[in-house]
């Protein structure tokens, strides 16, 4: 039987006035929650361009969790030389459990090609600087699948697949008790019924044998009033 492990994804937001958006006592205690994964590489506050901050909320939830880490961008047409030390600073900083890559980003005007040439670049050469740590590829199966084909002849070179946007994404956003949060249940779309997962691994992204890590929601709320702090929604 395959263990099910709770964890939240974060783009390292802080609240407008600096405070952790987070009440991590309560998502471990309330909802079982084990693990962070925060969007690395991310120092600024400021009232005018945004709060955020993945040092600050590392901080904030390595005190309860055993599992945190960092994922980092994937930039289609960047240097790839120029973000792996981009990152390589961030991740002796930050130092992550693991090292999450998002490759996500079809706005470039990036050909399939390089789409799928960069992302292999950048994740080969942190998987070189950091041999210790594995590498978790965060995606989409319409990206893999549609996007950029090329993806499907290397990704399976890392074992941590990464499945994003399943399977309530375009459903509206939706309150749970932390009960049910811990089941965990979710709504599937486009019913929009109830449904506890199912643990069995699985992936519909060619090239992965199973999901290590899988985003089943990013509509969902906990009980929190609206309007505080902690009230939004969790990935």
């Amino acid at each position: 039987m395959t263990e099910l492990t709770i964890g939240t994804d974060w783009g390292s937001y802080l609240a407008w006035n600096e405070q952790i958006q987070f009440n991590w006592d309560d998502l471990y205690n309330k909802m079982g929650v084990r693990f962070a994964v925060f969007r690395g590489d991310q120092e600024q506050i400021s009232p005018t361009n945004g709060n955020y901050s993945t040092m600050r909320n590392l901080e904030a939830s390595r005190r309860l969790l055993p599992i945190n880490a960092c994922f980092y961008w994937h930039y289609p047409l960047g240097n790839v030389a120029y973000y792996i030390d981009r990152y390589s600073r961030a991740i002796d900083r930050e130092l992550p459990d693991f090292i999450g890559i998002d490759i996500e980003d079809t706005s470039s005007g990036a050909t399939p090609q390089q789409f799928s040439d960069t992302a292999q670049g950048l994740c080969e050469g942190l998987q070189a600087r950091y041999p210790e740590k594995r590498i978790a590829i965060y995606t989409r199966r319409d990206i893999v699948t549609t996007f950029s084909p090329p993806l499907q002849k290397w990704i399976g070179k890392f074992d941590l697949g990464w499945q994003a946007a399943w399977p309530d994404y375009g459903l509206p956003v939706y309150t749970l008790t932390f009960e049910q949060l811990a089941v965990p249940l979710v709504k599937i779309y486009p019913s929009g019924n109830l449904s506890t997962l199912q643990t069995t691994p699985w992936t519909s992204i060619p090239g992965w044998t199973a999901n290590a890590i899988w985003q089943y929601s990013s509509r969902a709320k906990p009980p929190y009033p609206a309007g505080s702090l902690y009230a939004h929604t969790y990935d």
